[in-house]
């Protein structure tokens, strides 16, 4: 849980210096480490290798709603577009991916 406030504080930051791809990265990687450490406490399980919001919620045994996955599918995808120049430029050009995907997260 503390990698995972890290990574939320940095996409804060990243948020407020106007660097929207770390925004949605840095949000993507905490709810990953949150849902993860979820399955340790709450499954008392080792996490599968995956960075695939929705298959981790899911093995958490947290509770969520329908429209929440939809959500986590969209965040997750966030953790591969920031890698590919072209995508960063086309997405990630100004704040609105990354004002929703950060509130998203607060949520």
């Amino acid at each position: 849980m503390d990698q995972a406030e890290d990574d939320y504080k940095t996409a804060k930051a990243m948020f407020r210096t106007h660097r929207w791809g770390y925004t949605c990265f840095c949000s993507q990687q905490a709810l990953e480490k949150i849902f993860k450490g979820a399955i340790i406490e709450l499954v008392n399980k080792r996490p599968p290798r995956s960075h695939d919001l929705v298959k981790l919620a899911k093995e958490s045994s947290l509770e969520l709603l329908k429209s929440d996955f939809e959500i986590l599918d969209e965040i997750t995808q966030h953790y591969f577009r920031v890698r590919y120049p072209d995508v960063y430029k086309k997405i990630y050009s100004n704040e609105k991916v990354a004002k929703t995907t950060f509130e998203q997260t607060e949520k």
